[in-house]
């Protein structure tokens, strides 16, 4: 994958999918390469484990919507911040955490 070289960093949001580990294991990895550091979401931290993803956070939400619930922007703000703090707490490689935040539609 070639990735074009920029003086700043962008933030790249893919779409949530159960394929999507497996395309940003290889789209995190040419990140990476370039010296950009990445955090992936998920919601399938069995499957994630597999697509060899450098960090990640879990969140215990369904699936489709790692980011927290429709139409409550506080709550997705809230997740993106956690995420982003987690980005530069996660030194081992491979590691998943579990956020705190709990779906609460019923």
């Amino acid at each position: 994958i070639e990735i074009p070289c920029r003086s700043t960093c962008d933030i790249l949001i893919f779409q949530n999918s159960l394929q999507a580990p497996y395309f940003l294991s290889s789209t995190v990895g040419a990140i990476e390469d370039h010296g950009i550091p990445s955090i992936s979401i998920t919601v399938r931290p069995e499957i994630t484990t597999h697509a060899n993803v450098s960090r990640a956070c879990y969140l215990r939400f369904p699936t489709g919507n790692p980011v927290g619930e429709p139409n409550k922007p506080e709550q997705q703000r809230l997740i993106l911040t956690a995420v982003l703090e987690q980005l530069a707490e996660i030194k081992e490689p491979g590691t998943i955490v579990e956020l705190p935040f709990r779906w609460r539609r019923m």
